[in-house]
């Protein structure tokens, strides 16, 4: 009979052992994905955090691109170095026209004036004050724009 019971003993303690390797392996695999997780989350805010900073600057560097004497295109080639480099790490400009329907999703309605026209349809862009990005399909700035609005 003490024999039957240090069996059963054993066995029990098996099986503990068991469910316990596998807890733990699942735990140390839970934990090196929530790891992996936190350094993917932590290097696309340092990334959004950069990109941020630099957006007055291409800021300057369209209003510079825009003003540039004829013939002067040192600042549209810098320009578009920068943008380059910045797509390479998942940056796009917000593509916004005039007349386009206004999405609150990538744009901020800056301000609203009446519509002259028969053309220019309530809820459609006028004018785009600032360009608008996205880093990884997430919006980081909206773009700023002027809006028609029923006369």
């Amino acid at each position: 009979m003490k024999q039957e019971n240090t069996q059963t003993t054993v066995i029990t303690e098996e099986v503990d052992y068991k469910d316990k390797y596998v807890r733990l392996l699942a735990d140390m695999d839970n934990l090196r994905k929530n790891s992996a997780k936190q350094i993917s989350s932590a290097a696309t805010l340092a990334n959004e955090k950069m990109v941020k900073e630099m957006l007055p600057c291409i800021d300057a560097m369209d209003i510079a691109v825009k003003n540039a004497v004829d013939g002067d295109n040192g600042y549209e080639m810098l320009r578009k170095q920068l943008l380059d480099i910045l797509a390479k790490f998942g940056v796009q400009i917000i593509e916004v026209k005039e007349n386009d329907a206004f999405d609150d999703a990538i744009m901020n309605a800056i301000l609203a004036v009446p519509s002259q026209s028969s053309e220019q349809h309530h809820n459609t862009v006028s004018c785009v004050t600032k360009k608008g990005y996205t880093l990884n399909g997430n919006v980081i700035r909206y773009a700023d724009v002027i809006v028609y609005s029923a006369a």
